[in-house]
């Protein structure tokens, strides 16, 4: 052993002797990193490896107040049970350590997304600290990881998507854009275009059917411990609010759909889907036009972002998680600018960020109705005038013409 091992290795055991029982007393400091949405992770995991009823509120919530005492009324996992294979390693283990690992799981799949994302749309490489840097301080990570939330996998699904798409290897793909049916709800227009590709594109096609494999396969494994799981989660879909439970219905969402559902009299829940019915309808309009010369990686971000837009439902801060797509596009694009004009919308935007962070200690911190929108502006202003598919073939070769920098 050389002298650089032997040191290594000496201050491996130095951090394991002082840093272990650290780690211990945090495990034990219930009022640091507290649970949130991670219980309905770990509980309905749990519940399912009992042969028990995932999406049963009564069963829920004792199991969610032993890990969290401020859990009133039970906090429903409200993904459909194709989402359980993911949670029940979790669930196998004590919560506290399955916390910690599942707070490793999102900030890994952020923070490999940012990596993906500036190598696909073609950032300079000595800058590629620069997507780090935006991943680590974008408000909606930050919320995500202090909420235990799952959106740092539907991230790494659509990115995961597209950089193995474009590396003409589909049935990865497919499998990696199984992980956006987490929350079918906030990316409804990708799923869209996803599915016309495959009428149109070979490779979309084999994508789709890999897709679709992963999420048969993972819709089957739940039965082997509740062979009823499927029909318990629509009856929950079913159940009316009670002292314990709320519906979806009940809920506040920073969404378009949402304040128009609050205009119309009765107030019923079909009208939050509005705008989103108006943005597939658009879509399909726009695929048409532009189906012959497609590019996901033009059109991606742009997609990602009026999907948040137009959501339905959900669409909180830690949900637009995703809009890192189109930031780190931006970026990228931007790296090849001048540093001035970098440093001034660096600037902007750390104050942006730094403006959504101040309200995370508020009651309602993951409603801001305004981060969506703050993303889309700096889009329209800077990249959506290079992807309109209207100057054709010859334009989609001209860097000047597309956000992709290349």
């Amino acid at each position: 052993m050389n002298h650089r091992s032997l040191l290594i290795f000496l201050a491996g055991i130095v951090v394991a002797i002082v840093g272990v029982p650290q780690v211990e007393r945090l495990a034990e400091n219930r009022d640091l990193l507290k649970p949130y949405d991670f219980v309905q992770y770990w509980s309905a995991g749990r519940l399912l490896l009992d042969g028990r009823d995932s999406y049963d509120p009564d069963q829920l919530l004792p199991l969610q107040r032993s890990m969290y005492d401020g859990v009133r009324k039970t906090i429903m996992m409200w993904n459909p049970p194709w989402t359980l294979p993911l949670t029940l390693p979790f669930a196998a283990l004590p919560w506290r350590l399955a916390q910690f690992l599942w707070l490793g799981l999102q900030f890994g799949a952020v923070l490999l997304s940012a990596d993906m994302l500036w190598r696909i749309y073609g950032g300079e490489e000595k800058y590629r600290w620069v997507a780090w840097l935006i991943a680590l301080t974008f408000a909606p990570t930050l919320f995500l990881l202090l909420m235990g939330q799952i959106s740092g996998l539907l991230l790494l699904g659509v990115t995961g998507f597209l950089f193995y798409m474009r590396r003409n290897r589909p049935i990865i793909a497919g499998c990696f854009a199984a992980l956006t049916a987490i929350k079918p709800h906030l990316l409804p227009l990708f799923a869209l275009l996803f599915l016309l590709e495959s009428l149109h594109d070979r490779r979309a096609r084999k994508a789709l059917v890999a897709g679709c494999c992963c999420l048969v396969v993972c819709s089957l494994l739940p039965l082997l411990w509740n062979s009823n799981i499927w029909g318990e989660y629509l009856g929950a879909m079913r159940r009316p609010p009670s002292d314990n439970f709320e519906t979806m219905r009940e809920f506040e969402h920073p969404t378009i759909g949402y304040r128009i559902r609050l205009m119309i009299l009765g107030q019923p829940f079909a009208a939050q889907f509005i705008p989103m019915a108006f943005a597939l309808a658009y879509t399909f309009r726009f695929w048409i036009q532009c189906r012959s010369s497609w590019d996901w990686r033009d059109y991606l971000p742009a997609v990602v972002l009026f999907s948040a837009l137009t959501a339905g439902y959900g669409a909180w801060a830690f949900d637009l998680v995703l809009l890192l797509l189109p930031l780190i596009s931006l970026a990228a694009w931007l790296s090849i600018w001048q540093v001035r004009a970098i440093v001034f919308l660096a600037t902007i935007y750390l104050v942006l960020n730094a403006l959504v962070l101040s309200t995370i200690r508020d009651a309602g911190s993951q409603s801001n109705p305004w981060i969506a929108p703050g993303v889309f502006g700096a889009f329209v202003l800077v990249a959506i005038p290079g992807m309109s598919c209207q100057f054709g073939p010859e334009s989609a070769n001209d860097p000047t013409s597309r956000p992709s920098g290349k």
